[in-house]
């Protein structure tokens, strides 16, 4: 059964006439019940879990002051002429990118300026919009082009700048903090288990090792809130992985090209991160967070 126009204004007329109803609804206050919060967008984090959020957006500055210092020593090995080490700065800089990049995804648009693929555009390499980490490696690795990349370079770290200055004035919600120490580890499954984010430099086994530090780190300013069998499971399943990627790392901490992984360590990797991927899905669950950001107290 249709209802018409005028039936619709009349009805929403008479809601509004409501006692008190016409109020909340202009000033956009939720109704709550005694365990129901229909939130408009995130609400506030609880304050068991700003101490944490804080000291993530303190690691989060770090990180990318520290992605921003690399990208500061490409620029000058490539002025020097020394492209081996403008290769390795570009390296560490993505990897200290990575180790908070599930998080950046919440600052808005910052993350598909500052990582994008080519194959996001219809001319792929040749797109202007294909800029970023991966426009400078396309540069260094494939086109052996250091005007390119002191070029791609400057931009990216404009937008580096940005997301530094977003990091300083504005925060996480809690629960979006720990759904990121899942999202990075699904970051390794989805594409760099396959070698698919540095499709030029190689540099796959770096960024992987970054993904599960930045899964740790979340979990290790959790860990207070954690039972101590949580805790102890999570132990035991990072240190799998851990032990697969110490092999392909060197005394020097880098990591070996991507093509070094042996079909039986990347087998091993993929069922021990998709193991922790699970585990790690359920903190929410043990934080009382749910999927909608809810906080939930205990009954």
């Amino acid at each position: 059964m249709r209802i018409n126009r005028t039936a619709l204004l009349v009805l929403t007329s008479l809601l509004l006439s409501a006692p008190g109803y016409a109020e909340k609804y202009r000033a956009g206050n939720p109704d709550t019940g005694s365990d129901v919060v229909i939130a408009k967008g995130d609400i506030p984090s609880p304050e068991i879990f700003r101490p944490v959020v804080a000291d993530y957006m303190t690691m989060m500055g770090k990180q990318t002051a520290a992605a921003e210092y690399q990208l500061l020593l490409l620029q000058k090995a490539l002025a020097a002429g020394d492209m081996a080490a403008a290769r390795q700065a570009y390296i560490q800089a993505h990897y200290d990118y990575e180790v908070i990049r599930a998080a950046v995804v919440v600052f808005g648009h910052a993350d598909r300026v500052i990582n994008p693929h080519a194959g996001y555009f219809l001319s792929r390499e040749q797109d202007p919009k294909f800029t970023g980490f991966h426009r400078i490696e396309y540069a260094l690795f494939a086109q052996n082009d250091p005007a390119a990349a002191q070029a791609a370079a400057a931009d990216l770290l404009r937008n580096i700048n940005d997301l530094k200055q977003r990091i300083a004035v504005e925060t996480l919600p809690a629960a979006k903090l720990v759904q990121s120490a899942d999202d990075s580890i699904e970051l390794i499954l989805s594409t760099k288990l396959g070698g698919d984010e540095n499709r030029y430099s190689r540099s796959d086994l770096s960024d992987i090792a970054a993904n599960i530090e930045g899964a740790r780190r979340i979990v290790s300013g959790l860990a207070p809130l954690l039972s101590a069998k949580t805790n102890e499971t999570l132990r035991k399943q990072f240190a799998g992985p851990d032990a697969v990627m110490a092999r392909y790392r060197d005394t020097r901490g880098q990591y070996a090209e991507y093509e070094k992984l042996t079909a039986e360590d990347k087998q091993q990797l993929y069922a021990d991160l998709t193991l922790l991927a699970e585990s790690l899905a359920q903190l929410r669950a043990e934080l009382k967070i749910d999927v909608y950001y809810k906080y939930r107290n205990e009954p």
